[in-house]
């Protein structure tokens, strides 16, 4: 855990080590858009802790920065905005969106036929296909000369 003293120009970083100052820089990126990776870092560290992991892939001096106390990926999240592009494979973002389905996957009653049917099927308008009790429907003559009958 190291104090940030002020953030330098391209992906740099100024913090207060035990001999003085070190200017420590951010790995696994290749700033494209400086103005807007300054700004950005300028919020997210400031003056604040953070955490520093070297990286000994990338050389003396480069580091993975993590803002504290919500452990925020630094040299992520500047690719993540398209502020600078990754150059090692622990800084790509994530190569899928992440989803959460709600429901079964295939749940039976959504069958391709099935739905169709019901997609063609006329309703009333309301979104129910039930008959309104306002006007209920009057029986045809047959019917009701059939019911004189079976009554006498």
């Amino acid at each position: 855990m190291v104090r940030v003293l002020r953030v330098g120009d391209n992906g740099t970083v100024v913090v207060q080590g035990k001999g003085g100052e070190v200017v420590l820089h951010l790995a696994g990126v290749e700033i494209t858009n400086a103005a807007a990776a300054q700004s950005l870092l300028r919020w997210c560290v400031g003056t604040s802790w953070v955490m520093v992991e070297a990286e000994p892939l990338a050389g003396e001096g480069f580091v993975y920065l993590y803002r504290t106390p919500d452990a925020l990926f630094v040299n992520h999240e500047l690719v993540e905005r398209g502020y600078a592009r990754a150059t090692l494979p622990s800084v790509q973002p994530a190569s899928h969106v992440p989803v959460t389905y709600l429901g079964e996957l295939n749940p039976p009653s959504l069958q391709f036929g099935r739905e169709l049917k019901e997609a063609s099927r006329p309703n009333s308008g309301s979104g129910t296909s039930r008959r309104s009790k306002a006007s209920p429907a009057r029986p045809s003559r047959s019917r009701a000369n059939a019911r004189k009958k079976s009554a006498k």
